[in-house]
C-alpha cells in the first residue's frame, strides 16, 4: 500500500459491508491520520473537524491546561462507550482525563499519543532550554498491548475487536519538558511506529511479543520555543519570580514604581547621612 494511502485513506470492502450504512460514502474507508478527505477516494469527506476543548484553569474540576473533551466526548472515540458495546466488553474505555492541552502539573499527568493510546508521565530530573529552567518527563506506549485494530476497521460490530482481521500495533517514546514555575510544555518530541505482527493463523489471537512486530513507519516530531520566545519568556515567569531583581526587565508599569521606590530609598539614605554630617559640623562649632 502507498504511504498516503496508509496514512490519509483505503478502501477495505469487508468494512463497508459491516458498516451500519453499506450505502454510506464514507463505509469502508479508514485512514491513520487527519485529512479532509480520504486519499483516493475522489473527495469523499472524512466528516468535520475535530473540537477540542481544554481546561482553562477557573474549573475546579479541571487543572489549566488539561484535555476536557473531544468533539464533545471525553473518551477516545475508538474507545468509548458506544465501542465497549458493540463489541461485547471487548474493547475497553479510555478516557482523555487528566490528559495534557499544553501544561504539566507535576502529579498524575496523562498524555494523548495522536488520539491512538493515553499514558501516563513520568518526571524525573531537570535541565534547561533556552535558558529556562526545566522539568523533564517522558511517556511510553507499549506496542505488545495496543492494537489499533478497533480504530482502522471502526465497522461498529464485534470484527473491531478481532485483532487478526487487521493485526497493526501502535508504539510510542515521548519526550516533554515543562517550564518549572507555570508547567508550560515548551520543548517536546515524540517517535510513534506503527506495527504488523507477522504471525499467522491462531497465533494473531494471542498478544504479541516485540520479536513478533514488525515496524511498517514511523512519525517522527519535534517542537521547541524558539529563542524569542523564550526570552520573552524568561522575562515573564522566571525572572519575575526573582526575590530582589524582578523589577528589572520593566515589562509592567509597577516595575517602574519599584524603580522609583528604589531610587527614593537611596536618596533618604543619602539625605540621613548629609544630615547627620551637617549636625556633627553644628556641634563642633
Amino acid at each position: 500500500m502507498p504511504l498516503n494511502s496508509w496514512l490519509y485513506g483505503w478502501f477495505d470492502p469487508v468494512s463497508m459491508m459491516v458498516a451500519e450504512d453499506p450505502t454510506a460514502p464514507s463505509a469502508g474507508w479508514a485512514k491513520l491520520e487527519t485529512n479532509e478527505t480520504y486519499f483516493g477516494s475522489g473527495g469523499v469527506s472524512t466528516g468535520p473537524a475535530t473540537v477540542y476543548v481544554k481546561c482553562t484553569g477557573h474549573n475546579a474540576d479541571c487543572e489549566k491546561g488539561e484535555a476536557v473533551s473531544e468533539d464533545g466526548s471525553n473518551e477516545l472515540s475508538w474507545r468509548s462507550t458506544e465501542v465497549m458495546n458493540s463489541t461485547g466488553g471487548l474493547i475497553t474505555v479510555v478516557t482523555l482525563n487528566g490528559t495534557t492541552g499544553g501544561f504539566l502539573t507535576g502529579s498524575g499527568d496523562m498524555v494523548n499519543a495522536g488520539g491512538y493510546a493515553v499514558t501516563t508521565v513520568d518526571c524525573s530530573g531537570t535541565g534547561e532550554v533556552e535558558g529556562i529552567p526545566v522539568d523533564k518527563c517522558s511517556a511510553t506506549v507499549d506496542p505488545t498491548k495496543t492494537p489499533i485494530t478497533a480504530k482502522l476497521i471502526n465497522s461498529g460490530s464485534l470484527l473491531d475487536a478481532i485483532t487478526p482481521a487487521l493485526p497493526v500495533y501502535f508504539g510510542a517514546d515521548i519526550s516533554l519538558k515543562s517550564e518549572e514555575i507555570s508547567g508550560l510544555i515548551i520543548s517536546g518530541s515524540s517517535t510513534s511506529t506503527f506495527y504488523l505482527d507477522t504471525r499467522t493463523g491462531t497465533d494473531l489471537a494471542t498478544e504479541p511479543t516485540m520479536d513478533d512486530l514488525q515496524e511498517v513507519f514511523q512519525i517522527v516530531q519535534s517542537s521547541a520555543i524558539e529563542g524569542d520566545d523564550a526570552e520573552e519568556m524568561e522575562s515573564s515567569i522566571v525572572q519575575n519570580q526573582e526575590y530582589m531583581g524582578w523589577w528589572m526587565n520593566f515589562d509592567n508599569g509597577f516595575d517602574y514604581v519599584a524603580l522609583l521606590l528604589y531610587i527614593g530609598g537611596v536618596a533618604l539614605i543619602i539625605m540621613h547621612f548629609v544630615m547627620a554630617g551637617q549636625k556633627e559640623d553644628e556641634v563642633f562649632e
